[in-house]
């Protein structure tokens, strides 16, 4: 075994990914990447265990080996379930960076259990990961606290409710340009543009069957034209700090999940300037994630129109890391390498006010 020998001044991490999740293979890809960015000489972080949740949501022990490729690890092997996996991380005291995406990964769920057992890493709290992975109650809350920020109108349907849905649809949307997408997946996974018309509704129709085999609810969204930007911020000794904007572009004016996904389908361009209005949607963005209390990083995406409305699209609160993702770009422009910024991560949380659980009280 070609196990690393570690230096005194290393910070030790492991690293958790797959999951039962439509994003099991972007996690993958993410683990790739920054497991190839982790074993680079002097980063000053070592990997210490590596945890694959396979798609069944058990969960296969490695010790790293720095003679092995990332997809070595990707192997169910004497797999275990989370309530063992939690005892044994617990009894190793290590800090794990989650890079578990979507379902079960960022939406709540493995953030309840690593508070509820004291998980150390960058799970986070329940309630900003809950409520960035539901779209449209995300969408709710923004509307209600930015006042100059808009979203677009949407029709939420559920599977119970997939009967009335072509009437649903054209009575609100006929004739018009509107999105179709999942309320609780990412990756853009099942997000498409259609027109509202007997031509393409059956299209629609069929696109709803496919999303209601993986969330109760799917959005129709009027199409907001415009240019689409990104916005990253992450937490760096205690302050939010806000990451260079990405602009981007695409042939079809749509970023769907072959833009995201396709080499050459989509630009990310990095912007160097700040207009006003980009300097307003980073000032958005930095509230957001304070005000919701994100604990480690998230990304936010908006549309800008030709007149100067700004619209709210969504959240993601583990974006990608893979090794074309936005979020990797804009650290590189703000000239933070993944490990500086694990780094990061682990000294804030080792400084972590613990807060008190019980008040001693009576009760007639």
């Amino acid at each position: 075994m070609g196990a690393l020998s570690v230096s005194s001044n290393m910070v030790e991490v492991s690293l958790i990914f797959g999951g039962m999740s439509p994003e099991h293979a972007a996690s993958r890809e993410s683990f790739s990447y920054v497991y190839d960015q982790l074993c680079t000489e002097n980063c000053g972080v070592c990997i210490n265990h590596v945890y694959y949740v396979d798609s069944d949501n058990y969960v296969s022990f490695y010790d790293f080996d720095r003679s092995w490729h990332s997809r070595d690890y990707m192997v169910s092997k004497n797999a275990v379930d989370y309530a063992t996996f939690a005892k044994h991380v617990l009894g190793a005291n290590g800090y794990i960076v989650n890079l578990l995406h979507g379902n079960y990964g960022e939406d709540g769920h493995i953030q309840g259990l690593a508070n509820i057992v004291g998980l150390r890493g960058t799970f986070g709290p329940v309630l900003p990961s809950s409520l960035a992975m539901s779209k449209i109650h995300m969408q709710c809350y923004v509307s209600g606290s930015q006042s100059t920020i808009k979203v677009p109108a949407t029709l939420t349907l559920t599977d119970a409710k997939s009967c009335s849905a072509v009437a649903e649809i054209k009575n609100l949307f006929d004739g018009l340009k509107v999105v179709v997408k999942p309320n609780s997946l990412g990756a853009s996974l099942f997000t498409e543009r259609y027109t509202v018309s007997d031509i393409e509704i059956s299209i629609i129709e069929d696109n709803l069957r496919a999303i209601f085999k993986y969330d109760e609810r799917a959005l129709i969204q009027e199409f907001v034209e415009g240019q689409e930007y990104s916005i990253g911020c992450i937490r760096l000794n205690q302050k939010v700090v806000v990451l260079p904007a990405i602009r981007i572009d695409t042939k079809r004016g749509f970023f769907g999940h072959e833009e995201k996904h396709r080499i050459g389908s989509a630009d990310e361009v990095l912007m160097e300037e700040d207009t006003v209005e980009i300097l307003h949607v980073k000032r958005v963005s930095r509230d957001l994630f304070d005000e919701l209390g994100f604990s480690h990083m998230c990304r936010f995406d908006y549309i800008l129109t030709p007149s100067g409305d700004v619209y709210f699209l969504e959240a993601n609160p583990i974006p990608g890391l893979m090794r074309n993702s936005i979020l990797p770009k804009m650290l590189n422009g703000y000239g933070l390498s993944l490990a500086d910024m694990i780094l990061n991560f682990v000294s804030q949380d080792d400084m972590k006010v613990m807060r008190l659980s019980k008040v001693d009280y009576t009760i007639d």
